[in-house]
């Protein structure tokens, strides 16, 4: 049996994976639209918010790593590579 507060985390690790998804491809779209807001930069680059990018790829697979390793080790506090 899960524990409450374990399917809160589990809920709120997901929304956060959700929403990081949302904005990695809403930056992943909106390349187009900000090399032509910006005509006096290096256009057609798509190292201007690179970072951006990265970052919300980071956090997502934070929270998806968080999601996957709380179902699995829900209920299990055994040590299975003792030293």
């Amino acid at each position: 049996m899960i524990l409450s507060w374990i399917k809160a985390y589990i809920a709120c690790s997901f929304i956060g994976f959700a929403m990081c998804l949302f904005l990695f491809i809403w930056h992943l779209k909106g390349r187009l639209i900000h090399t032509f807001a910006c005509p006096g930069m290096l256009t057609g680059l798509a190292g201007r918010n690179a970072g951006v990018r990265l970052y919300i790829f980071w956090v997502g697979l934070g929270c998806l790593n968080a999601i996957v390793n709380t179902i699995i080790w829900a209920d299990n506090v055994a040590n299975w590579s003792p030293v």
